[in-house]
């Protein structure tokens, strides 16, 4: 299956500095199915969310709120800074 992005009209033709969504299932076939996210300029780099949370989050945005996505890493995070690791710190 090809996952088919998309970008917010809103955005700008040339340049990479886009959010894209996309549809996918549910783990173990659900009706309701995931939101994928990514930033165009890093594509390699996808979250999966339920859309309750993508919901809850596009609501805050437009409430101007903070809003963290409890993440659950499918695979080990690796940060790429070059000061000391901070493990508490949103990843936003």
């Amino acid at each position: 299956m090809t996952t088919r992005w998309q970008k917010s009209t809103f955005s700008s033709g040339g340049g990479e500095n886009c959010l894209e969504l996309a549809a996918a299932p549910a783990p173990g076939g659900g009706r309701l199915g995931l939101v994928l996210l990514r930033e165009s300029d890093r594509p390699e780099t996808v979250l999966a969310a339920t859309r309750a949370r993508v919901a809850a989050l596009l609501a805050a945005v437009a409430q101007q709120e903070r809003f963290v996505l409890p993440v659950r890493p499918t695979r080990p995070l690796t940060r790429r800074t070059t000061g000391p690791a901070q493990p508490n710190r949103p990843l936003m």
